[in-house]
């Protein structure tokens, strides 16, 4: 209620919808039909990095829906994002952010991530190189 209160203040009620908390299957499906993804990560306070990566990134990307991270420009979210096509601003940066919604509103969202930028991310993938370095451990 609070957010779609926000929207309608400033004028973005049209633009963007704030879904009630629904089944995970759901949500699964409703990305999917999505024209572009939202993750916003908190700022940083004593990093010069963002260590963390949001989980709900990872079925982003397997829902094949373009990104938008509003995230520190250094850390795994920021990196992950641009390598799969997404757009990345920095959530220190205003003018950025709003910048890139209004391209999105004025262009539509970016074209959906290539499969060949998500396959690093893949399970199968992910899978071997955590058996690689636990086989690096080994020696």
């Amino acid at each position: 209620v609070e957010e779609r209160r926000s929207l309608e203040r400033e004028g973005l009620a049209t633009l963007f919808r704030v879904h009630p908390v629904i089944p995970y299957l759901d949500s699964l499906a409703l990305m999917r039909r999505s024209d572009l993804l939202l993750t916003v990560d908190a700022r940083l306070t004593q990093s010069a990095e963002s260590v963390f990566l949001p989980s709900k990134l990872v079925d982003y990307l397997g829902s094949g829906t373009p990104v938008l991270a509003v995230t520190p420009r250094r850390g795994a979210t920021a990196r992950v994002v641009a390598e799969s096509g997404g757009i990345v601003c920095d959530i220190e940066d205003d003018e950025a952010i709003e910048g890139a919604l209004e391209r999105i509103v004025d262009q539509g969202p970016p074209p959906p991530p290539a499969p060949a930028a998500l396959a690093p991310y893949e399970h199968l993938e992910v899978a071997r190189q955590l058996l690689d370095v636990a086989a690096g451990l080994r020696r």
